[in-house]
């Protein structure tokens, strides 16, 4: 476990240092980077690269046109425009397997990190319930900041998983303060 999350780590620092450096408009161009983790009993409250689950994981893409990470994880698709992350459950064996309520203390976590152009900095990010399906019932997912070029977006308790779920993530990207 504590090797996955090394690694884990050890990918997101990578990833910030050598991306190459990008011409995008809001995030449209950038180069990104997704890692998941999973934290929950099975893992005795650590929070776990879900490589370690034999789950393809730390892939990289290009925002732009089409959906970066279809079949993400075997979980969902991963779309990200301009100005938001868009999540759609997809339908394989292991999708309808996790369909369902987020038990009590589980953390399904996506981290994202950027190539922003020089002086850019992502300065919002949040859960948007009117632009998002989301199953009736359904806790929302959260989002934050992380730092200047990293979000995370986590699918935490009560938050309920299946077919139709789609939840939508507004990103602003501004001028870096400072």
């Amino acid at each position: 476990m504590k090797i996955a999350a090394l690694t884990t780590v050890a990918t997101l620092l990578v990833a910030s240092h050598a991306i190459a450096d990008g011409h995008a408009t809001g995030l449209n161009g950038a180069t990104v980077v997704i890692t998941n983790t999973f934290q929950g009993a099975q893992t005795e409250g650590a929070e776990v690269d879900v490589s370690a689950f034999d789950l393809v994981n730390n892939q990289f893409a290009t925002v732009g046109d089409g959906v970066e990470f279809p079949a993400f994880i075997t979980l969902y698709d991963v779309d990200i425009t301009a100005d938001a992350i868009r999540f759609a459950w997809g339908d394989s064996p292991f999708a309808q397997q996790l369909s369902g309520p987020t038990p009590d203390g589980n953390h399904d976590r996506n981290y994202f990190v950027f190539d922003l152009p020089e002086g850019k900095a992502i300065t919002a990010v949040s859960f948007d319930t009117a632009a998002s399906r989301m199953i009736e019932g359904s806790a929302e997912p959260q989002a934050a900041i992380l730092g200047p070029d990293r979000i995370v977006v986590d699918f935490s308790t009560g938050v309920i998983r299946g077919a139709g779920f789609n939840p939508v993530f507004p990103v602003t990207v501004s001028d870096a303060q400072g």
